[in-house]
Formats: structure tokens, sequence, C-alpha cells
């Protein structure tokens, strides 16, 4: 049994580990398919989706590795059916969140969290052209 969840824990962490050392990509479909891909070819996992307000349409997705983690989760925060925040997940504990802040399909928002609540650094384009222009790490003594 312990070998078994080292090693669904072990594919996990290297299934996310191409995404997280990934530059920013701006379009959320393709961050969504791409997670969508790696995380699901997980042995053990399984989607769990909701509709948090009964309009008919899922407005919050995760997946679950086979110990009821969470791996990778999606949320449409303004239910127009596009899902606008991404989480990525090593061993249930929160890495990364995408946020698409002005609802555009366009992801401008990163934080990467440390130890699942500590945010360690985010990034920002601030005014939606696909640069980044605003970067601040905590804890390093830089502002």
């Amino acid at each position: 049994m312990k070998k078994t969840v080292f090693i669904a824990g072990a594919i996990t962490l290297l299934c996310a580990l191409p995404l997280l050392a990934s530059s920013p990509v701006n379009d959320i479909e393709v961050l969504r398919q791409e997670a969508r891909a790696k995380f699901s070819t997980v042995p053990g996992t399984r989607w769990l989706e909701i509709d948090s307000n009964g309009d008919g349409k899922i407005d919050h997705r995760m997946l679950l590795n086979s110990s009821g983690e969470k791996i990778y989760e999606e949320l449409d925060m303004n239910h127009d059916g596009i899902m606008d925040d991404l989480c990525y997940y090593s061993r249930g504990v929160l890495l990364r969140q995408e946020v698409d802040s002005n609802y555009d399909g366009k992801i401008d928002i990163w934080i990467f969290i440390k130890e699942g609540i500590y945010v360690e650094r985010y990034m920002r384009d601030t005014n939606h052209d696909g640069v980044i222009d605003v970067i601040k790490e905590y804890g390093t003594g830089k502002k």
C-alpha cells in the first residue's frame, strides 16, 4: 500500500513538474487542455464536477488522485461557462494559481504558493497586453 501511494505521488509530481517549470502562457484554453492531458494520465484519478449555482453549467472541476487529494482544479468565477481560475496541486497542497481576472480568456495573474499557504511570488499583466509587468516576491527582501 505504501509503495502504491509513493508511486502515485511520484507520478503526480512528475506530471506537474513540466507545468510548474514552464514560463507563463496567456491562453487559458491551452493551459486547461495541457493540464487536463497531463493530469488525466495519472492512474487512479477521477474528476469531480460541480454546478454550484444550478444553472446547468459546470463551474467547478477538480481532478483527484486515488487518495482523494486534489491534483488540479478549475473554477468559473463569473459563471459564464469559461473556467478562469486554475489551481495546481502536489499531494493535495496548492502550488500555483493562475487567474483570468478580467474574464477575457487570458491568464493575467500567476500566484506561486509555498507550503500551500504562503504567497511566495506573484506576477501580473496589469494592462492585459500579454506581457507581465508586475513581479512581486515575498520573503526574499525584494520589493
